[in-house]
């Protein structure tokens, strides 16, 4: 035969009872800032550079700062900053793209390391954008 729990409460049963609050400390708040920096280096060429993350809450931001760009003949768009790259920012670079080849213009990416480099090549991108590791390869 089990014997029974004890029904008096230990010191333990009532930390139990207590729910589970979690602190800022204890969850990854991400920063949901994008950082947009337009420059021009020659005629004719728009550099836009991108920092933060582009997410569902930055990918507002970082269309409305692409869609400004759009008359450019060249659109080179520094990614190199970025912490990270999800599938919704990825639409913007295909119509980006896109919109600017309908114009006659051209897209160019500096896409830096890993967190830009991988989701384009997961997704087959690197084979439709023209991407470069730096912003000076681009700008050749």
């Amino acid at each position: 035969m089990i014997p029974e729990p004890p029904t008096t409460p230990g010191p333990d049963s009532a930390r139990a009872a207590e729910p589970v609050v979690a602190t800022d400390t204890e969850l990854h708040l991400t920063d949901t800032e994008l950082h947009l920096t337009v420059s021009t280096p020659r005629p004719g060429v728009t550099v836009l550079r991108v920092a933060g993350e582009v997410d569902l809450v930055t990918v507002p931001q970082l269309r409305a700062a692409v869609g400004k760009q759009l008359d450019a003949p060249l659109l080179v768009l520094d990614l190199s900053e970025l912490g990270f790259l999800g599938s919704v920012g990825l639409e913007v670079l295909v119509d980006a793209r896109d919109q600017l080849a309908a114009r006659g213009g051209a897209l160019r990416l500096v896409t830096g390391g890993a967190v830009v480099r991988r989701p384009l090549e997961l997704t087959g991108l690197t084979r439709l954008l023209a991407c470069y590791a730096t912003l000076v390869a681009a700008l050749e």
